[in-house]
């Protein structure tokens, strides 16, 4: 299905505006909105207070212009994702890439400082809520364009889910690297949680049956159903340990002291000095170690994926 984006609610700032801008967030992010005044973010950008004035006549109108400058990148991201072979995929990716990476904590700040002067400026709440409502008109695009259902359709069948993809993003930027929690795990947690409720990716049966269908060629796969599973008799408990009983040898126990106590899981071993476990297992150990025929022995994590849950 061919889906277009939302337009942007209106024209945002200019080239020069946007290099201006890129130099006080930084200003912000040092000294915070209330503590930066107009004569720092003038010299942040390179400009006399005079000039920097003809861009920008207040803070507020500074917040507006990043608000709108934010929501111009976040919809050449939904281009992007929209323009690829695999809409749903590439979101993932771009949701886990979010999640995850250091943008996050500098949103922190920033947003934080956005979301009390929205209380008080009715301008910049309205520049807050039209770039979330852009957000969500964005997510069921990409929604549409997967299912194949109509935009009314998708928005009144995951409204709700946009929403909650939404929540958990600012979610994850409002965890600061201040926090005693285990972010590591929080984060591999959010990002589960987002790709449980967003719509699953069409397999290539109903590809090639969506594809066909817009093609004008016939139903030729509507009546093609996965083989049945023939009935098979439970084994018995014996059985059940005589098959299970190779593998017990590679599997061995990680533990370490981690986030004020003792964690411990389950990790398999894949290869000579090679184990594999889940991320959050090993999230927050300083010093993980596994214990192997009754030996402890120091394990060094080398690869982490929070998005997939998996260590090695």
């Amino acid at each position: 299905m061919q889906v277009t984006l939302p337009p942007s609610a209106q024209s945002h700032a200019d080239i020069r505006s946007a290099g201006i801008l890129a130099s006080v967030r930084q200003a912000f992010l040092e000294k915070g909105f209330d503590g930066a005044s107009m004569q720092d973010l003038a010299r942040a950008a390179g400009m006399s207070v005079g000039n920097f004035y003809r861009y920008f006549p207040s803070k507020a109108a500074i917040i507006q212009a990043m608000i709108e400058h934010d929501a111009d990148m976040v919809q050449s991201d939904f281009a992007a994702i929209l323009t690829s072979d695999h809409p749903m995929t590439t979101l993932r990716d771009v949701i886990a890439a979010r999640v995850a990476g250091k943008d996050c904590a500098d949103d922190l700040a920033l947003w934080t400082e956005i979301e009390a002067a929205s209380r008080h400026s009715a301008e910049i709440a309205q520049a807050a809520q039209r770039m979330e409502s852009e957000v969500l008109a964005n997510l069921i695009a990409v929604f549409a364009a997967e299912t194949g259902l109509s935009l009314p359709q998708t928005q009144e069948r995951y409204d709700t889910t946009a929403s909650f993809v939404l929540v958990m993003v600012k979610a994850a930027a409002c965890l600061s690297a201040t926090s005693p929690i285990n972010q590591q795990a929080v984060r591999a947690m959010i990002l589960r949680s987002i790709d449980h409720v967003l719509p699953p990716v069409p397999s290539a049966l109903s590809q090639a049956q969506g594809l066909l269908a817009s093609s004008g060629f016939p139903s030729v796969f509507a009546s093609v159903l996965p083989p049945s599973a023939t009935q098979a008799d439970r084994p018995t408990s014996a059985a059940a340990e005589a098959l299970g009983a190779p593998a017990l040898s590679s599997v061995v126990k990680v533990f370490a002291p981690a986030c004020g106590g003792f964690e411990e899981g389950t990790a398999f071993v894949v290869a000579d000095h090679t184990l594999v476990t889940n991320a959050h297992v090993i999230a927050g150990m300083a010093a993980p170690e596994v214990m192997i025929d009754g030996r402890s022995v120091p394990a060094t994590p080398v690869l982490v994926d929070p998005g997939l849950d998996l260590a090695v």
